[in-house]
């Protein structure tokens, strides 16, 4: 049989043969076949990973044990908070049980303090947006703002804040800056505060919070308070006393707040009641809390041991509530018993603090090297320059009698009338005639003939409430058992002191003496009062006296050691350790060179008065009118030698005394009118200046002071700080001088009014 005929292609025998021709792609189909093929068998073995690994997580999901918690607080992270943040009183704050969170944790184990990323603020922006009406961007402002990071210190400040936002001096605001996650809404509920409470509440919290490291804390209370300065401009910061709070916060928020400026006010433990005063204060008087420096200056009389050890051990044992204690400086005699020297060998001043360590020494003594008795004039210059302030605004002088026992709340009334006449925004301005702050209420006058009885309080000011109580009051007159004298006018005192003994040593050289005037101040007080009255009446001066219960003094000045002072003792030669050679019945006549001429009349033997208790209270509860200062302008005005007048008159008899002044004792031929240099006296004395032929000689012709012709003080209409002179900023409403606004109303309220019930 014979083979199969072979079918060729027509085209077959005129192509070329198929070994020469390049190979057909059928190879690579072949190859695109099993490239499907691998890729298949790859696909599924990843399925069976991954079902093997889902059943891998199924099982240790299902046997994790149940009592460990959720997952994601195992691992030390929490959910990040709401962007959303509900007010306090909102709807939704309110659906949230407080009461299912107690008891409250402030924060988590040291161990879980970990996180340390990123700060975010979530509920602090919606509260910094809705205090527009506080004008928080000036820098000059009524804005307080307390803060705390610890929650047992959030609840000791609340209530201080809502006491100081109820008198409505200050825009009171409240930043939480801790690690609680309690909300705000919360936190006001438990401690019982309501909407009566008048305060802007800002969380200050960062995310993650409870987790976060004390360095990450720490930053971002420094953040916070940055973010705050810049919406609020704080004039002053409070919080809790540093032991009682967080040290990441104590630490971060003191450098910020000197970064910028602000004064951390620090409330001691357990003692929010004895500074309750604080919240009396404005917002200008505690932006000067750091500002306000104060010297206390004791002159010991020769054999004076005991009364000036009592004195010092009233001092040491005072209150100064975390304060800058004074500086001390105390004048010995050139005589110095054995028991005052023992004693000083172991004194340290100031006091053992707080912290638990002295500060550095702060204590001066000087002693007198002459042995003879001193003149009048010698005993007031050497006594003057004692002190003098190195910033005249900020430093100020007590001046402090042996005699003296000083109550432990002594430094609370000071700095508290301190603040408020000499740096309130609405009264620094009309306590310019104010010479300083008496702590002693004197119950005999000035030349201690007749018993002095204090003036009560108007009826017609709405401050007596229809009440002729006890009052704070204005007396032209000096006090030396214990009185501040504000830096500046002590600067001029000593200008005017200087002045004055020239011209009088002029005169004697020239012999042609002005004749002694008469002294109108008791020998029982030293030289330098008679100088000082001079001063008061011929700028119509006054000293701001207390309003204190009999039982409530704040300075006890003892009488059973009393010494005349040394230079009215006029005994020749050598002073005698521990004794008064002098008969104050019977005194001899004074130097006729002596500028004051004494009245025998005065003289008489000292008369031991009854010594009131030392007030133990606070100042609030001591003080009438619920511890609030009243109004310079409503106060009464005594004369020095006790005629309650008004200011209107007490301006014009001191302009008139100013021309006797200067014609009997200035050296001026004629009184003329002449300007008045802040802080100083020359514009009381005419000079002979010995270069212009002896024609008199006005050093001020080329100054501008502060004061008018009249020597009243020019007044001004802005109520704020030369750092913002430039007025309010566009679509704001100036505030009228001397009074604050009520932020609910365009009704403004004095400084004397009460606070909202």
């Amino acid at each position: 049989m014979l083979p199969p005929t072979r079918t060729f292609s027509p085209k077959q025998g005129l192509e070329k043969r198929d070994d020469d021709l390049r190979p057909r792609k059928a190879g690579a189909t072949a190859s695109t076949w099993s490239a499907m093929g691998t890729g298949s068998r790859l696909r599924r073995r990843r399925f069976l990973f991954v079902l093997l690994a889902l059943l891998i997580v199924y099982l240790f999901v299902k046997n994790i044990p149940t009592d460990l918690g959720p997952a994601p607080a195992r691992m030390g992270f929490s959910s990040p908070p709401s962007a959303t943040y509900h007010a306090p009183g909102s709807p939704d704050a309110a659906l949230r049980n407080p009461q299912a969170r107690l008891p409250l944790r402030e924060s988590a184990p040291t161990s879980q303090h970990n996180f340390n990323g990123p700060i975010k603020f979530y509920k602090l922006a919606s509260s910094l947006h809705a205090i527009a009406k506080t004008m928080g961007h000036r820098k000059i402002n009524r804005n307080i703002l307390f803060a705390a990071a610890s929650l047992q210190s959030a609840t000791t400040l609340i209530p201080t804040a809502c006491e100081m936002a109820r008198w409505r001096r200050n825009f009171v605001h409240f930043a939480l800056m801790g690690r609680g996650d309690i909300t705000i809404q919360e936190l006001l509920e438990i401690n019982g505060i309501g909407d009566e409470c008048e305060v802007y509440w800002h969380d200050a919290r960062p995310d993650f919070s409870i987790q976060s490291t004390d360095f990450r804390m720490s930053v971002s209370v420094s953040t916070a308070l940055n973010h705050l300065n810049e919406y609020i401009h704080p004039q002053a910061i409070i919080t809790d006393a540093q032991t009682a709070e967080e040290e990441f916060f104590t630490k971060s928020i003191q450098e910020k707040a000197e970064d910028i400026g602000r004064p951390v006010i620090f409330v001691p433990k357990d003692a929010v009641e004895r500074l309750k005063w604080i919240t009396r204060l404005d917002s200008g008087s505690l932006g000067a809390w750091n500002k306000a420096n104060v010297d206390i200056l004791v002159n010991a009389p020769i054999g004076s041991s005991g009364t000036l050890i009592r004195l010092l051990q009233t001092l040491a044992k005072a209150d100064y509530f975390l304060s800058q204690p004074p500086r001390l400086t105390i004048e010995l005699p050139a005589n110095v018993d054995l028991p005052t020297q023992r004693y000083l060998e172991s004194f340290k001043w100031p006091p053992w603090t707080s912290q638990g360590k002295f500060q550095s020494n702060q204590l001066t003594l000087r002693h007198r090297v002459p042995r003879q008795l001193s003149t009048t004039e010698d005993a007031s210059s050497r006594f003057v320059e004692s002190f003098y302030p190195a910033n005249p605004v900020k430093s100020h002088v007590l001046v402090l009698s042996p005699q003296a026992e000083l109550s432990p709340l002594y430094f609370h009334y000071l700095k508290y009338t301190l603040l408020e006449y000499k740096y309130s925004n609405y009264g620094a301005h009309d306590s310019e005639q104010i010479l300083g702050v008496s702590l002693e209420l004197p119950s005999q006058h000035l030349n201690e003939t007749a018993a002095f009885e204090p003036p009560r309080a108007r009826l017609d000011t709405t401050w007596s409430n229809g009440e002729q109580g006890a009052t704070s009051f204005l007396w032209e007159a000096p006090n030396s058992n214990a009185a501040l004298y504000f830096g500046d006018k002590w600067v001029e005192f000593h200008n005017f002191l200087s002045n004055r003994m020239q011209v009088y040593h002029s005169q004697m050289e020239a012999r042609q003496p002005s004749p002694p005037r008469k002294k109108l101040v008791s020998e029982k007080y030293p030289a330098w009062m008679e100088y000082m009255l001079e001063l008061i009446r011929a700028r119509g001066y006054s000293m701001l006296y207390p309003a204190f219960k009999q039982e409530d003094a704040l300075v006890v000045v003892h009488n059973e050691l009393y010494q005349i002072p040394e230079e009215f003792q006029h005994v020749p030669g050598e002073m005698t350790e521990g004794v008064n050679s002098a008969d104050p019945e019977n005194p001899p006549p004074l130097d006729p060179n002596e500028p004051f001429l004494t009245d025998p009349s005065t003289h008489k033997a000292f008369t031991p008065l009854n010594e009131p208790p030392l007030g133990s209270r606070s100042i609030v509860s001591m003080l009438p009118y619920d511890g609030d200062l009243p109004e310079v302008a409503i106060m009464p005005h005594l004369t020095f030698d006790g005629r309650e007048v008004s200011a209107e008159e007490s301006i014009n008899e001191a302009l008139a005394f100013k021309a006797i002044f200067q014609s009997e004792v200035g050296g001026c031929p004629e009184p003329k009118p002449q300007k008045v240099r802040p802080m100083g006296a020359i514009d009381l004395f005419c000079l002979q200046d010995e270069e212009t032929g002896g024609e008199y000689l006005n050093r001020d012709d080329e100054q501008t002071g502060a004061y008018d012709a009249k020597g009243v003080p020019a007044v001004s209409n802005d109520i704020f700080p030369s750092e913002d002179k430039y007025g309010p900023a566009a679509g704001e409403e100036k505030t009228t001088s001397g009074f604050a606004f009520d932020e609910t109303s365009d009704k403004p309220t004095t400084r004397g009014s009460q606070p909202a019930s």
